[in-house]
């Protein structure tokens, strides 16, 4: 089954987590999917201000400019096949209030992660002075797990926006990483899925 449908609990998957949180600070929440998997969003109890977009395999930056009509607007983008053990999605909050050109929010990275994800450096104001997309041998202490993007270009060739940090910066943009209480959690593995399920049972 796709990962964001994967039980936090009886009640909510990791996909109907995320919009609850962030239909916090949004005013909607676009969903993209590809066809195949729209019975089952559709079978989830999403509220209206979800919209389900129907968009076939493609690069995450396609994706996400399919979605973004309006380019004065802020758009806070998140993943649903991840999910923060120990947060209460206040990080959606954090970079709502942002007034960064682009924002990040800032998880610890797991050693078992390092060189898989998306790794920032930062200063200690939260100014990035560097990012590393899935680099072999990244020692960054931090990894962005939701990003908020507002003023700048997005690049469609390219596989997700992560790979663009750098290229907002020496565009002189405004790129902040704000640390975000919690840990993040990719349930795209075995081992993910383990520590998943192992964390949910220690928070209940």
């Amino acid at each position: 089954i796709p990962k964001f449908c994967l039980p936090l609990n009886e009640k909510q998957t990791i996909l109907e987590w995320h919009v609850e949180k962030m239909l916090k600070v949004c005013d909607i929440v676009k969903i993209s999917t590809r066809k195949s998997w729209i019975p089952i969003v559709n079978q989830m109890d999403l509220p209206p201000e979800a919209v389900l977009y129907e968009i076939e395999p493609s690069t995450m930056s396609d994706a996400l400019l399919k979605m973004m009509v309006n380019p004065n607007s802020k758009y806070i983008i998140g993943m649903p096949d991840t999910y923060m053990a120990g947060s209460d999605g206040e990080f959606y909050k954090q970079l709502a209030w942002s007034d960064a050109d682009v924002a990040l929010s800032a998880f610890e990275c797991h050693d078992d992660l390092k060189g898989r994800v998306g790794q920032i450096n930062f200063n200690d104001d939260g100014t990035v002075i560097d990012a590393l997309d899935k680099v072999e041998g990244c020692n960054y202490s931090y990894m962005w797990g939701a990003m908020a993007i507002q003023n700048v270009y997005l690049d469609e060739e390219l596989p997700n926006p992560g790979i663009q940090i750098m290229d907002w910066v020496q565009d002189g943009k405004v790129v902040k990483a704000i640390k975000a209480k919690g840990s993040y959690l990719d349930v795209g593995t075995v081992a993910g899925l383990k520590l998943l399920y192992k964390t949910l049972d220690a928070e209940n």
